[in-house]
């Protein structure tokens, strides 16, 4: 028994030394709320004073400002850029030095928030400015700082969080634009015409969930850029731009060449589906054209089951009547869309497994609205010629 008790005892001495060997010393003293940002002292909750924002201590050297941590020093409240009329100074983190060129361009870390000078907002237009994440805890604050700096900003943020320790945030983004307000880079409340987000502007704003799509036409067009796709949709205020999650980007990283184009409008405007491509330009499928039809051609007459050779399937979809075939021969599928009250053929549509074709396998010739909306049903309701 006394060999087990031995046994156990060193186990638990071990457990304890790995334990330690694994800790490491607080950062802001042993009070977590030191250096925590507060709006009043309650908020503090015995960690000093709230003092420019922070949970901190008023000091005169610094010697005093040993119990907030490593790293602190007694800071001149005229040079911390207080806001709430902090007077004297206090203990706050020492400023992180930069390598990365202009000594005005040092960030100094205020609790977990690091502080953006006017030395990185100079700017005579909006596009001179971009936003920036000011926190070294991932809480989602963002600033708008020069375009220019933006470098030297990467550089002084990641050294002045460097000694942070604290918790992290889980959280989303705020929906803000950058603008240069008399001369200096400043956050703003989104425009929805001017900030509105498409293939081709603003179009990491579609990560946004309360942003606006710009407009567009014609309803039915789908592009993937970057890791996510839009689609032209119809809704209450009109045809817009959407972020559609349910519709993976593909993964192809190759395409058929005379389905490349350089940019997105140019790809947008011959096909119906459009893909980034990892080396630049974009990767089209779904042809787009004109509709020919003459005479009886461009108008709705029932089909005649004598003439049944492959499946046929006809039904209402709406105002819109369609009809779709298969054509075991050729291993296409056809479609056809005629205005339900008129008759008028409005749109056809032919699909094959071909993906090697410059048009990817599909056809869209009409109003590709009309197609993109009105969904096609094969079932033994719709039936009218068996396949």
């Amino acid at each position: 028994m006394t060999d087990l008790r031995i046994l156990a005892i060193a186990a638990l001495v071990l457990n304890l030394c790995a334990a330690c060997a694994k800790s490491e010393p607080p950062a802001s003293g042993t009070n977590t709320n030191w250096l925590k940002h507060c709006d009043t002292s309650v908020d503090c909750d015995g960690a000093g004073d709230c003092l420019c924002g922070v949970c901190t201590l008023s000091c005169k050297g610094n010697a005093e400002c040993s119990p907030v941590g490593r790293g602190v020093s007694c800071t001149p409240a005229s040079g911390a850029s207080c806001e709430d009329g902090t007077t004297g100074s206090l203990c706050l983190p020492k400023p992180a030095q930069s390598n990365a060129g202009d000594a005005g361009l040092t960030l100094t870390r205020v609790g977990s928030e690091v502080q953006v000078t006017d030395r990185y907002r100079a700017c005579g237009l909006d596009d001179d400015c971009v936003l920036v994440g000011t926190s070294c805890n991932g809480c989602c604050e963002q600033d708008a700082i020069r375009a220019h700096d933006r470098d030297a900003y990467a550089f002084n943020h990641e050294l002045a969080c460097s000694d942070y320790r604290g918790p992290i945030c889980d959280c989303s983004l705020a929906d803000i634009v950058p603008r240069c307000i008399d001369g200096l880079c400043a956050t703003a409340e989104p425009d929805p015409v001017r900030d509105c987000y498409s293939p081709t502007q603003n179009v990491q704003r579609a990560n946004f969930p309360a942003a606006l799509g710009c407009e567009c036409a014609p309803v039915g067009l789908e592009i993937c850029t970057g890791s996510f796709s839009l689609a032209c949709v119809k809704g209450a205020d009109g045809s817009r731009w959407a972020r559609v999650d349910s519709r993976p980007c593909p993964s192809e990283t190759d395409c058929f060449e005379e389905r490349r184009r350089a940019d997105a409008d140019a790809c947008l405007a011959d096909y119906v589906r459009c893909f980034e491509l990892p080396a630049g330009g974009f990767c089209g499928s779904g042809c787009r054209a004109p509709l020919m039809c003459s005479g009886e051609d461009c108008q709705y007459s029932p089909f005649s089951l004598a003439e049944c050779d492959d499946g046929i399937w006809e039904g209402v979809c709406g105002n819109v009547r369609y009809r779709s075939q298969s054509a075991s021969l050729s291993g296409q599928w056809l479609a056809w869309y005629w205005n339900e009250a008129t008759g008028e053929l409005l749109a056809t549509r032919s699909t094959s497994d071909s993906t090697n074709s410059p048009c990817g396998g599909d056809v869209v010739s009409g109003d590709l609205a009309v197609v993109a909306t009105c969904e096609v049903a094969r079932n033994t309701t719709t039936e009218i010629c068996s396949p």
